[in-house]
Formats: C-alpha cells, structure tokens, sequence
C-alpha cells in the first residue's frame, strides 16, 4: 500500500468523521431550537454542545470543521425561515467559530489540568473536568454568540439576559451529553461501560426533567404574556372607543339637526359644527357631503360658485396625490360646508366618491342608515400623512329615513341627499 492510498483513505475516515459531527451537531441543534428564546438563538438546553466536546476528546482537534458546519447549518436554516440574507449567513458563520473554539478550549483545559483519556476515578478529577468542561469554557461560545447576535438581532438591552441563556444552555448541554457520550466511546472501556446505567441513566432522567421544567415555566410564561396582551387590548378597544364616541354623537347630532329643519344654510351649518368643535377639539373637520348626479354637475359647480364668491369645483386627487378636477362618474361626493375652513381648504369640493375606501364607507352608510367608519386613510388636507379615519352619517330626504324597520332604502329610490361626516385622528 502506498503512501497516497493511505493518506486517502486517512482523508476518507476524517472527511466521514467530519460529516457525521456535523450531521449530528444539526439534528440536536434543530430539536434544541424548540426551545429557544425569542429573538435570538440561544436555548435553555443545548445537546450540542456536550456532542462537540465529546467529539474533539474522543477523536482530536482535527474534527473542529464538523462543529463548525454543523452550527452553521443550525443557525443558517432558522435564519432562512426568517428571511436569507448576506448577514444572517455571516452571523451564522460567526456563532460556528465560537462553538468551536469552545469545543476546542474544553478539550485543551481538559487534556492539561485533568488528562484524557482518563477514568475519572478520582472525585476532583470529575469536579475539574465538569468545570472546566462546563461553565469554563462555555463562557466562549456564550460570550462569541451574544456579541453576534448583538449587531442586529437582539437589543442592547438583552445582552446579559442572551448571554446568560445561552452559557446556562451550552453548561447544561456539555454537563449531561458529554458524560454520557464518554460511557459509549471513551476508553478505557471497561471502566467507563460500567457506568452505563450508574450514569447514564441519571444524566438522561436529568435532561428530560430539565426540559420538562422548561416547557412548563415557557407555557406558564406564554398564558401569562397572553393575559397581559388581552388585558392592554381591552384597554386599547376601550380607549378607541371613548376616542370615537365624540365625532361619532357630533355627526348623529348634525344628522337629526338636518331632519329638523327644511334646509341648513352655510352660515347656520358653522355657527352649530363651530359650537361642537370648541367643546371637543380633538375633531379636524366636520363636513357635510351632497351627492350630486352627473347631470346636475355643472349647475351645482355654479350655484356653489355664486355662493362662495369664488371658483368651486368638484375635485379628486390623482396618482401624485394633486388635486385636480374629477373625472366623469354617474355620481359625485364632494365636500359642500366644511367647518373649520381654516387648514383643510383642500378639502372642499373633494369628491369622497374618487376613493375606494372613502366610497365603500358612504355605499354601506347609504345601504344601512347607520353611521360608519371609513377604513385608515390619509386626509387630502393631511400634509405630514398622518393616517385618519371618517365618520359617515346619512341624510335622506323627509319621510325616506333609512331607519324604518332597520333598513335603509336602496339607492335606486334616489333619495339618499348625503351625509354628515367627522373627520380627525381617532
């Protein structure tokens, strides 16, 4: 047999070595993940960790680049079910570096201060090895990890908590695997086969009450969360509710002051909505939105026109949010009293019928009688594009309410005059 025959056949068994570690380092990494901490990577067990050191002693330092592909495996498929990128490939990377130089510094405080192969016969022997394999020298992959993980995944704040998961994680993992990996393949047999039972069976009974444990404190801690979230979601529905109940009764207001009265002039219409917005200045703008047919356009513009003593036209905005005249429809929303005037200039003569959320909201105020909340938009006279909502109420005409019997009539009757809305940042 040549030289090259057996340095392949070396390469073969160390490429297979490798491999294997790295198979192995994935599969427990991938199952310890399920109970990992959000937002970062670290787990409270870590299997891992104990199968990288127990390798390295077993086999050498040579077999490194398995726990480094292994962990890059590990931390590049949950960084690719979040969204692949160059740097949750990098961060990948750089967490294997330090899971193996940890491997690699518990092996050399192991092989220095305590010897290996060793029988561990003697109680200081085993004190030294567990913690020197242990908390010692997981203080590198904990500190490498959390350092990574600090340049974008986790807060600064959550440095110390990350860390400390993780140490306790890669300790408890190098604990109870690394023992009970030595008892099937550290020599010498015959003294570590004898603790199969003695101890390996404590060390498996230990992990799976250390993860039990964990999963319960987890649920707890979950129920706990979801709680608290109901408990600031009923406060949040509360307060929205009390926010919107103002321009809600303002609009139902106006609307019966409409029914009350043949006709609201210009002049009455601000002198009641500027009362209103004096008591509850949260409110932007109350409106009151005529529905004009398109045959009636043009005579509307100028009755408006004569009206205002100034230009009136019925607008819309267009694909670079201008305000320009409103193209031909069957029917037209636009703004006609607007209070105050003062700021929201550009939405008088609006048409809300030009946008699909604004349109959807008068069609279901319209069908339904009721007063409706348009879905979030941004209001035409918002310059800083802030999100709001509008408040529709509908006017019909006297003996044609849309609340007889719950039931608004349809919208081929023709009667549907407009409606009151409010206008604001609910």
């Amino acid at each position: 047999m040549t030289y090259r025959s057996i340095d392949s056949e070396r390469y073969s068994i160390w490429l297979g070595q490798v491999l294997a570690l790295a198979a192995a380092y994935t599969l427990a990494g991938r199952l310890a993940l399920l109970l990992a901490i959000p937002p970062g990577y670290a787990s409270a067990v870590w299997p891992a960790a104990g199968i990288a050191l127990a390798a390295v002693l077993l086999y050498g330092n040579r077999l490194w680049p398995g726990i480094l592909l292994g962990s890059f495996c590990v931390n590049a498929i949950t960084a690719w079910q979040h969204g692949p990128s160059w740097w949750s490939m990098g961060t990948a990377a750089a967490i294997g570096v330090g899971a193996s130089f940890q491997a690699l510094a518990g092996a050399g405080l192991i092989r220095r201060f305590v010897g290996f192969p060793t029988s561990l016969n003697r109680e200081s022997e085993i004190a030294k090895f567990l913690l020197l394999g242990g908390p010692v020298s997981c203080v590198v992959g904990a500190t490498c990890g959390a350092a990574v993980l600090l340049c974008g995944t986790i807060p600064p704040s959550r440095f110390l908590f990350s860390w400390f998961t993780w140490w306790v994680g890669d300790t408890v993992g190098v604990l109870i695997f690394t023992p009970l990996i030595l008892t099937f393949l550290a020599l010498p047999r015959s003294a570590w086969t004898k603790r199969r039972f003695t101890v390996g069976a404590p060390l498996v009974v230990t992990f799976a009450v250390t993860v039990l444990f964990f999963v319960i404190a987890r649920h707890w801690d979950q129920k706990r969360g979801e709680q608290a979230f109901r408990q600031q979601a009923h406060v949040v529905v509360s307060a929205i509710r009390e926010k919107c109940q103002v321009p809600l009764e303002s609009v139902l207001c106006l609307q019966n002051f409409y029914h009350g009265s043949e006709n609201i002039t210009r002049d009455e219409f601000h002198t009641v909505v500027g009362a209103m917005l004096q008591r509850h200045p949260g409110m932007q703008a109350l409106e009151w939105v005529e529905r004009v047919p398109r045959d009636s356009r043009t005579d509307y513009e100028r009755h408006q026109s004569a009206e205002l003593s100034s230009p009136y036209h019925i607008t819309e905005r267009d694909s670079q949010s201008r305000m320009t005249l409103a193209t031909v429809r069957d029917e037209y929303f636009p703004v006609r009293y607007l209070a105050p005037l003062e700021g929201n200039e550009r939405a008088l003569g609006y048409d809300l019928g030009s946008s699909p959320v604004r349109l959807a909201a008068l069609r279901l105020a319209c069908d339904t009688g009721e007063a409706v909340a348009s879905g979030r938009l941004v209001l035409v006279q918002e310059e800083h594009h802030r999100s709001g909502i509008i408040i529709f109420a509908p006017v019909y005409r006297t003996g044609h309410s849309g609340g007889h019997g719950g039931r608004a009539p349809p919208r081929t009757s023709r009667v549907y005059l407009g409606c009151f809305s409010c206008r604001g940042h609910y």
